[in-house]
């Protein structure tokens, strides 16, 4: 949350690069920002990439979707340090967010009249 937007847009390529280095992948698709209509909460320094995959059968031998996402986890994190990146497939993705109406399948939704106890209780379930 603490890039600008000009240097998110210099970052992407970068990363849309070591994605398509991999063969198992067709090409990588991405997105900077948040979408005009106010549907998502995410700031411009939110990069979300589609990146459809090869049919299983033409993989390298041995080589699995936890796999392949495990060496692409590493590559990303390593030429971006402190950078957190999370792996899912899109249309699970949109439709547990449009469900829950939050981002990520692990969250919890504190709501309430009173801000105070929901803070409370939502300090005391990050406590646990």
């Amino acid at each position: 949350m603490s890039v600008s937007l000009d240097q998110s847009a210099k970052y992407v390529g970068r990363m849309r690069s070591i994605i398509r280095a991999h063969p198992e992948v067709t090409t990588v698709v991405s997105q900077l920002g948040r979408p005009d209509d106010g549907t998502d909460v995410a700031g411009f320094f939110n990069i979300e990439l589609f990146a459809p995959l090869k049919s299983f059968s033409e993989w390298p031998s041995g080589v699995t979707k936890q796999k392949l996402t495990e060496i692409i986890s590493r590559e990303l994190g390593d030429a971006f340090p402190g950078v957190v990146f999370n792996f899912s497939q899109m249309i699970s993705d949109n439709v547990e967010e449009a469900l829950s109406g939050v981002k990520g399948e692990n969250s919890v939704k504190v709501v309430g009249p009173d801000i105070k106890i929901n803070e409370n209780r939502a300090d005391k379930i990050v406590a646990s």
